[in-house]
């Protein structure tokens, strides 16, 4: 299991050391360089790490159930579609985004 926390290097991507690295990755792998790079500061720099990064299956997915609250979110999910109830779900643009 990956766990990604996103931090911006402030080193311009051809200047990086791995720079032909990211770019034959990029390539490979059907990805823009930049979001190649980001893969690479956070370690998903090799064949499986990025596989498994681009590929997720179940068996690498955390259990939802381990989130707080997650039973009483689906019960009332579940509450809400019994009763025909209409379901908004929100989110905004760094939904899951680590905050520093």
């Amino acid at each position: 299991m990956i766990s990604i926390k996103w931090i911006q290097s402030t080193i311009p991507l051809d200047d990086n050391p791995k720079s032909a690295l990211i770019h034959y990755y990029s390539r490979r792998f059907n990805l823009h360089p930049t979001s190649m790079y980001f893969l690479f500061n956070k370690g998903i720099s090799n064949d499986d790490s990025i596989t498994s990064f681009l590929y997720p299956s179940f068996e690498n997915l955390y259990n939802p159930f381990l989130l707080n609250d997650m039973n009483t979110a689906v019960n009332r999910i579940l509450k809400a579609l019994e009763r025909n109830e209409r379901i908004l779900i929100f989110g905004d643009y760094d939904v899951g985004a680590t905050r520093f």
